[in-house]
């Protein structure tokens, strides 16, 4: 009978998994541990947005900076990932500034990376769906891009209620 080697947390050791992405080898861990607590793992996502301790690469916009982890950005958009990984300077600084967008917008698109229900905030301000939208639509994030229509959907349909209804 073959052993098969475990982490510390129960999971498949990936000692010996050179070769297999980092995708492969988490859905072959999935297939092997379906009942595996995700809202763990997505509770860790979020203590680690606001740890700037092992982060590893800063987006500016304007005068604010948000310190990020290049290995959970980069694999959620394609523009961080090239930015963060190519052969542009922002690889080798880690430092990707960004023009044209508003602080508040890009909050909320780094939330969305670390597994953060950015739900609410869209929900509550129209205008900031709006410069998220224009954001996930410039870094290719199909699925935000979607949240923030439904949010400006909704939230339009009540804007308009309320003008003809005055509370």
């Amino acid at each position: 009978m073959a052993t098969e080697k475990v982490d510390r947390d129960g999971g498949p050791s990936t000692d010996g998994a050179q070769g297999l992405s980092s995708t492969k080898v988490a859905g072959m861990w999935l297939k092997e541990y379906p009942g595996h607590d995700f809202e763990r793992a997505n509770a860790l996502l979020r203590l680690l947005r606001y740890d700037e301790t092992l982060s590893d690469a800063v987006i500016v916009v304007g005068d604010s900076r948000f310190p990020v982890h290049a290995n959970i950005v980069a694999p959620m958009y394609p523009f961080f990932s090239k930015a963060l990984c190519g052969d542009f300077a922002e690889a080798k600084d880690k430092i990707l500034e960004l023009k044209g967008a508003s602080p508040a917008a890009v909050s909320v698109v780094i939330d969305y990376a670390y597994a953060i229900n950015v739900w609410q905030a869209l929900k509550r301000d129209i205008h900031l769906a709006l410069d998220v939208w224009t954001l996930a639509h410039r870094f290719e994030i199909t699925r935000l891009q979607h949240i923030c229509s439904r949010s400006m959907r909704e939230n339009y349909l009540f804007n308009c209620i309320s003008v003809l209804l005055p509370c």
